[in-house]
């Protein structure tokens, strides 16, 4: 393995590089004579059968993996087994200083949070990620609250802080605001589907998926289907439908609300309830992080270009994005093109495209 240039001991085989979120600590596989190890800051961990899993706390001062030995499954936690058997899932909570560890025993599957089990279930439903969530599953974004979907027979219900709600069909999707000060969860019963916030349940539709809040709390919304048409509930207002409808966007204020939708063959920009022009295909970048502009992909025909604040810059025949897309504060935004066979690095801002 080679870091930063310089090259490690030589093994077998290397594998799975791995950097902590900080890029202070740097971990990978080795195997030797039939055993896998962890190779953590250039130290040899002890060996075992198989491992799988390993991942750094957000703060990097902790590590992880799943590990097996003589047919058993371990959990190593900092060079320690701190399980043995059962481990279906770990997380460490935000700031790195526990872990929560879902296991099973004779059937029935538990939380283990800071070494202390829960109830048991009949199951534990894992967590639908989308990029909205600011938690950490089972915890809120702060750490301090934690709620999770589990199955009891028949039904499920949502465990919050340890208290169970009530029990429904199925449990949907999960979301906390940052502060897990408010919940919510899509239920489903019978044949309708409705959202639970905080505590209280909300209309029925056919559909109902990706609950989300703004990063404050303070607003929430999802996405309803009926009779095969898409709109957006946010804050109790139900939008305007549409044959399609994509996963919206609230800006870091929490202030606007951007989503993709699709009519026919055309998709548009809706935000904040104001619906941008028709064109090929269009895709929300980013909002710049005080939230006065934002930055979308579009294309017309075959011809492709970036909007700001809704004005279209230069018609190109291809757009070149880093994986993560930013727009300054400003406005303006820098990505390269490329237009005829000649490359170009494009500055465009709002008010000079």
């Amino acid at each position: 393995m080679v870091v930063d240039g310089i090259p490690s001991r030589k093994y077998p085989t290397v594998r799975t590089p791995t950097f902590s979120p900080d890029g202070k600590h740097f971990a990978f596989l080795a195997e030797r004579g039939g055993k896998v190890f962890v190779v953590l800051d250039g130290v040899d961990q002890p060996p075992y059968d198989g491992i799988a899993d390993p991942q750094f706390s957000d703060n990097g001062a902790h590590f992880l993996y799943s590990a097996g030995k003589d047919a058993k499954d371990l959990l190593i936690v900092d060079g320690r087994e701190v399980r043995q058997s059962g481990v279906k899932w770990a997380e460490f909570r935000p700031g790195g200083a526990h872990i929560a560890i879902v296991a099973e025993e004779k059937g029935k599957q538990f939380l283990i949070v800071d070494g202390k089990e829960g109830p048991r279930y009949d199951g534990i439903d894992f967590p639908q990620y989308h990029f909205l969530d600011d938690s950490t599953w089972p915890f809120s974004g702060d750490g301090k609250h934690m709620a999770y979907a589990a199955t009891k027979g028949p039904a499920s219900c949502v465990v919050l802080d340890g208290h169970e709600g009530p029990t429904y069909d199925q449990i949907g999707e999960l979301a906390t605001s940052f502060d897990g000060r408010r919940y919510a969860y899509v239920a489903k019963q019978g044949i309708q589907q409705f959202v639970v916030l905080d505590g209280q349940e909300g209309q029925p539709y056919d559909e109902v998926s990706f609950p989300a809040f703004s990063h404050d709390g303070r607003r929430f919304a999802f996405i309803a289907k009926n009779h095969s048409k898409q709109f957006i509930v946010a804050d109790g207002q139900e939008g305007p439908p549409y044959d399609e409808v994509e996963p919206f966007e609230f800006s870091p204020d929490g202030k606007s609300l951007d989503y993709v939708a699709r009519r026919g063959k055309k998709e548009l920009l809706v935000s904040n309830g104001h619906a941008g022009a028709e064109v090929d295909d269009v895709s929300l970048l980013a909002f710049s992080s005080n939230s006065r502009h934002r930055a979308t992909i579009g294309k017309r025909a075959d011809k492709s270009f970036i909007s700001i604040d809704g004005r279209e810059g230069p018609l190109l025949d291809e757009i070149f994005l880093p994986r993560n897309p930013t727009i300054s504060n400003d406005g303006s935004m820098e990505y390269l093109a490329a237009r005829d066979h000649i490359f170009y690095r494009v500055r465009q801002d709002p008010a000079h495209n």
